[in-house]
């Protein structure tokens, strides 16, 4: 949609000017964000199915909300966009000690290989003929990667074609905590 890429454009150039593009992080209920971002996909189509594996008693971790909805979006629409009628998408939850990794796995057409180091990459598009034809402004991942990385976060993809792809993120568990007042000795 025009205001989709217009929101994108305003993005990238918040990003690269450093300025109006803020982080806000707060104590945030992952999985609630993960649940409440398959649901409003899932409410909005009914030729793909969903499979959640999103275990409970997550604490809380320190993100910007609205910046890792827009990561999930993203994630979310192109599985969506990408996947055939009667696809499968896949959205998981592992967490380590450090870290939580979010992964979404698709049954669509794949990404070639030699595309995949450039995903990320502002306004990059996979040229295969059948992603030319979805379209979309290549802006998305760019945004993803960048939200992702001032988390203290990696976002990765595995993909094969003819299968699907596999869009992973993690994010720091603990957050470095400042001492405050002064050292008692």
């Amino acid at each position: 949609s025009l205001a989709g890429l217009i929101n994108d454009l305003l993005d990238v150039s918040r990003i690269e000017s450093g300025k109006g593009f803020k982080i806000k992080k707060a104590p945030t209920d992952l999985r609630g964000v993960i649940l409440e971002n398959v649901d409003l996909f899932k409410s909005q189509t009914d030729k793909h199915t969903f499979k959640v594996d999103v275990p409970d008693g997550l604490a809380k971790i320190e993100l910007d909300k609205d910046k890792i909805d827009q990561v999930m979006e993203n994630l979310l629409s192109n599985a969506l966009k990408f996947s055939p009628q009667g696809g499968k998408i896949t959205v998981s939850l592992d967490k380590t000690d450090e870290k939580v990794k979010v992964a979404i796995t698709d049954t669509g057409m794949g990404i070639p290989e030699k595309d995949l180091p450039h995903i990320f990459e502002k306004f990059y598009r996979a040229e295969a003929a059948s992603i030319q034809a979805i379209g979309g402004t290549g802006l998305g991942l760019g945004i993803v990667k960048y939200i992702v990385e001032s988390h203290g976060g990696k976002i990765s993809v595995e993909s094969e074609l003819g299968k699907g792809s596999t869009f992973s993120f993690t994010l720091p568990t603990r957050t470095s905590k400042r001492r405050r007042g002064r050292r008692i000795s």
